[in-house]
């Protein structure tokens, strides 16, 4: 979202001071409320993907079969060959997720691997 600068000057009596501050106190509120849900929703997303047990840490960032088979543009099919076959890094399974790692895969990419096995 795009901030926007809003200067307003306005004098308000106390009653109406109390009630603009009590207006912006539950708004604040209802945002907070709001990123809580969402950050137990995602939680809960991970530990449902994950099977409760924590992503490796050492391994950087993680993806899954869809964003691989874009980065290495081929299909997702593919993607389940060569990993089967053993033609590409490894994939990390945590519960029922199977993720790859960023950084081996674009290491494996510079290595020049990738036309070898797609080929």
């Amino acid at each position: 979202m795009k901030p926007v600068e809003l200067t307003v000057r306005m004098t308000l009596d106390e009653v109406s001071a109390r009630t603009l501050i009590d207006l912006i106190r539950t708004a604040c509120q209802e945002v907070a409320e709001q990123d809580e849900r969402r950050a137990a929703r995602l939680q809960s997303s991970r530990n449902a993907l994950f099977a409760g047990q924590k992503p490796p840490e050492d391994r950087g960032l993680l993806i899954d079969t869809n964003q691989a088979a874009k980065l290495l543009k081929v299909s997702a099919r593919t993607i389940w060959r060569m990993e089967h076959c053993g033609e590409m890094p490894k994939a990390i399974r945590i519960g029922k997720a199977v993720r790859w790692s960023y950084e081996d895969l674009k290491a494996w990419i510079a290595a020049g691997c990738l036309r070898c096995s797609i080929d």
